[in-house]
């Protein structure tokens, strides 16, 4: 969204709980290739790297075309309260963090669960009363974000106007 600083997503509170136990305040690499890139996206030198586009390991020279591969690292951090079911003060509604250690830029992770199955089955939210009906969310549909795969809620078109009006999936600007 053009208002919002950081990326937001959503997963089962059962898939936070396992990250929390196994992964919490780990550090990740991920090396990926930049095509033609040459010198335009490289900075630093000798694996220094210079905090927004990561660390350069590589050029290979392809017939004229360098191939570059950048390395990013980040960090998985769980919050300790990631298992409260309710916000409380508000201060520990995110419930982990997908932090990019060069940048410091995040996406911000909170678990979605069926928080009263009985009395409302096939209702799922998080700790910030964002509410979804298990139709809106699966079957996912796979679809690319940032040249990246990714999945998004069957619904998100719903989803995404309920919570910020219709303008919401034509707005390319806000506030000027």
């Amino acid at each position: 969204m053009p208002w919002d600083y950081d990326l937001d997503v959503q997963m089962p509170t059962a898939t936070l709980s396992y990250l929390g136990r196994h992964f919490n305040r780990t550090l990740h690499d991920y090396r990926f290739v930049v095509e033609g890139g040459g010198e335009r996206i490289v900075a630093g030198g000798s694996g220094s790297g210079d905090g927004n586009r990561g660390r350069r390991d590589d050029v290979i020279d392809d017939g004229g075309e360098d191939i570059v591969y950048i390395n990013k690292t980040y960090l998985l951090d769980v919050n300790p309260h990631h298992t409260d079911l309710t916000r409380g003060n508000g201060a520990n509604i995110i419930d982990a963090r997908w932090i990019d250690v060069g940048t410091g830029l995040f996406i911000d992770i909170t678990g979605l669960a069926e928080r009263d199955a009985a009395g409302a089955p096939g209702v799922w939210s998080c700790k910030n009363a964002h509410r979804y009906r298990t139709r809106e969310i699966y079957p996912l549909r796979r679809t690319e974000f940032e040249g990246v795969p990714a999945h998004v809620p069957y619904a998100f078109d719903k989803i995404l106007t309920d919570e910020y009006g219709a303008k919401s999936l034509v707005n390319t600007e806000w506030a000027g």
